[in-house]
């Protein structure tokens, strides 16, 4: 700062222009606003940025974003495509563009998720993993989007999965349904699989909450699992599905509804960009409501409700029933009043 007026240009210049203690402490005391006009300055440079190499797809790719294919249905490699490209899309080469037989896809994908976003100047970050519960971030000039992007899709109400929760630390139900497994069935689906041996509840309990077995025990509960005849398999899953049932109905009213409500907002903080093969549709959850436990769907989901949504719990488990990651899938729907 000069004469109270900002200088645009770097720190050193303006040491170098700076004669008198009185202008040395001017910019002493408005240095970070210096410091912030640089770092905006440095963000606008990056979005900006243009660089056709590193885009790094082949042009047939494009047809994975114009299939029909379910979220149910959906495989992770086929959505960790679609999120790559996403990644990618601002250093599209014009030749895709531009290509005579998949060209219009191309722009189609580019144009309507410059249109979604409100620019074609941006940066994107892919996020996701357990840290973030977001796909990318994406900043323009004007904002910073965390975004959720789901394919072949039109609605938030009809997405089978909008979170994903481990049942371990208790997140919905006070009591451990891990423990409870463990407890009262554990023993009788090992007798229908024919395995002899069962860890202790410490070694089982610290190991199930995962996608991939640890140890012997659930190393040979997986294997023997893929090995089970049809009846046998049968036999071993009503019995798992028994104890989510009974798991569900005993403790009904042991649902923590803060906690409910506490990961629904901090899970629901973000848009959904939902790309229904022609355009991208932008939905946002603005308000959760006040919650209450409405009852149990298919002896498997509980339901917790507000005056806008009905918010759908499934316990399931993840790898192989009854063999790893016990987990609540939360999917919603509007609540017809």
């Amino acid at each position: 700062y000069r004469g109270g007026e900002p200088l645009f240009m770097d720190v050193e210049t303006i040491c170098n222009k700076l004669n008198s203690d009185h202008e040395w402490k001017l910019y002493k005391e408005n240095k970070p606003k210096i410091q912030i006009v640089q770092e905006e300055n440095d963000t606008k440079e990056e979005i900006e940025e243009d660089d056709s190499s590193k885009f790094e797809f082949d042009k047939n790719d494009i047809d994975i974003f114009f299939d029909h294919t379910t979220a149910r249905e959906d495989n992770g490699d086929a959505n960790e495509i679609r999120e790559s490209i996403l990644e990618q899309l601002r250093y599209i080469p014009n030749n895709y563009l531009e290509d005579e037989t998949y060209g219009k896809k191309w722009s189609t994908l580019k144009t309507e998720f410059e249109k979604a976003i409100g620019t074609s100047k941006y940066k994107i970050v892919k996020k996701g993993g357990r840290k973030y519960n977001y796909d990318f971030e994406v900043v323009t000039k004007d904002k910073t989007i965390k975004m959720e992007f789901k394919h072949n899709c039109s609605s938030v109400n009809s997405l089978p999965e909008v979170l994903q929760l481990s049942t371990k630390n208790n997140p919905v139900v006070t009591n451990s349904y891990g423990e409870y497994f463990y407890e009262k069935y554990l023993k009788k689906m090992c007798d229908v699989m024919n395995i002899t041996e069962i860890p202790s509840k410490e070694d089982y309990l610290k190991n199930v909450y995962t996608d991939k077995p640890k140890g012997e025990f659930f190393t040979k509960l997986k294997e023997s699992n893929k090995k089970l005849d049809k009846e046998t398999m049968d036999k071993k899953n009503n019995l798992v599905k028994e104890s989510i049932c009974k798991f569900l109905n005993e403790y009904l009213g042991n649902v923590d509804l803060k906690s409910c409500k506490d990961h629904l907002r901090s899970s629901l903080d973000k848009t959904f960009y939902l790309w229904n093969t022609k355009k991208f549709i932008v939905e946002e959850v603005n308000d959760i409501g006040e919650l209450k436990v409405s009852g149990i769907s298919n002896n498997n989901t509980l339901l917790i409700c507000s005056d806008n949504y009905v918010y759908k719990y499934l316990l399931r488990w993840k790898n192989g029933i009854g063999v790893l990651n016990p987990a609540w899938q939360i999917s919603m729907k509007g609540n017809k009043k």
